[in-house]
């Protein structure tokens, strides 16, 4: 049995009480990604491979299984519950909880400019989704975000940061295993903006870590997205990415911060 913590939440460093909501207005994060296979062409750093098709106006999305096993059945063997997390047109935080039907896709009720994140919350007697799981917006025909098989979550480096925040990027991680050269890029733009480089590591067979002590600071409405390439070698290469950060409400970010983020 534990035994109770006594210490006043004064006592606990400051990102233990961010994770346990006691700071206002601030929260943390994190992204997780990772792509099975990049060669001699630049992609993002996401499960689906290649390179994301940012949408222009909040859609629908159609959610659907590779496997039958993802059915809707509480009784099954795979998959039967996803939420989904993102934005609007108005960068405001959406969310739907959508109940899987198999090889069949769901639309949503909900519209989505982006999707930051999905997760499965409830599954069968496998624990966690048996097929890959795809959302695809209805209109465009381009995927929006995946959960890999067994994964139980999209792994993905592509965020946008909701409207009245703004993201402190703590720091900035990728890996590979494989003995061919790699090179990262850590990319944001703000709305109806063009992407930048903000960061880039090169590194073969390695993990590789860029904390950064002054964060970078990126402003509401902006996207975020890790890409890589394999610049010398000839194997297929398989690429990591995790990046922490935190969400600030606009409201407690100063002037100078302001001009800085994009």
């Amino acid at each position: 049995m534990a035994l109770p913590n006594k210490a006043p939440w004064s006592e606990w460093s400051f990102q233990l009480r961010v994770g346990a909501n006691r700071v206002n207005g601030i929260y943390s994060e994190n992204k997780y990604a990772f792509n099975p296979l990049i060669v001699g062409t630049t992609e993002d750093v996401w499960n689906e491979g290649g390179v994301l098709s940012f949408l222009s106006a909040a859609e629908t999305m159609s959610l659907v299984s590779s496997d039958g096993a993802d059915d809707g059945d509480p009784q099954g063997n795979g998959a039967w519950q996803v939420e989904v997390f993102g934005v609007g047109n108005d960068y405001q935080p959406v969310s739907e909880i959508v109940t899987l039907n198999g090889t069949m896709p769901v639309v949503t009720t909900a519209s989505f400019l982006r999707i930051n994140r999905m997760r499965i919350i409830g599954a069968g007697s496998n624990g966690t989704n048996v097929g890959t799981i795809t959302a695809t917006a209805s209109t465009a025909a381009t995927v929006q975000a995946s959960i890999g098989a067994g994964l139980g979550s999209t792994t993905k480096s592509q965020y946008t940061v909701p409207a009245g925040f703004f993201a402190f990027v703590l720091d900035w991680k990728v890996s590979t295993l494989n003995n061919d050269q790699v090179e990262a890029d850590f990319q944001t733009r703000v709305e109806d903006g063009a992407w930048i480089l903000r960061n880039r590591l090169t590194f073969v067979e390695s993990a590789v870590e860029q904390n950064f002590l002054s964060p970078l600071v990126i402003a509401p409405k902006s996207d975020i997205r890790v890409q890589a390439v394999r610049i010398s070698g000839s194997g297929n290469v398989r690429v990591s990415s995790n990046y922490d950060f935190y969400l600030v409400k606009e409201s407690l970010v100063g002037e100078n911060n302001v001009l800085r983020g994009g």
